[in-house]
């Protein structure tokens, strides 16, 4: 589950993770990124997944699938 994968990588790369949008819960990933660089990592999971991204030092927030940042007050189409 991504949630638990957000986990490991704060853990692994010392980051802070704020996921914006419930529905990425529901998304599911595996993958071996070994001696891959945390910028590699995080690019390459969001392309995957087809999720924005955005990292500002050690913080990473990861965005909906349209990138777009996901309120309660604005319904979700």
């Amino acid at each position: 589950p991504f949630g638990e994968v957000v986990k490991q990588l704060n853990h692994i790369y010392d980051l802070s993770s704020e996921i914006q949008d419930e529905e990425l819960y529901r998304l599911k990933l595996t993958a071996d990124f070994s001696e891959r660089s945390v910028d590699n990592v995080l690019e390459t999971i969001a392309h995957s997944l087809g999720i924005g991204m955005k990292r500002e030092g050690q913080k990473v927030v990861w965005l909906s699938r349209n990138g777009i940042k996901v309120s309660p007050e604005i319904p979700r189409p």
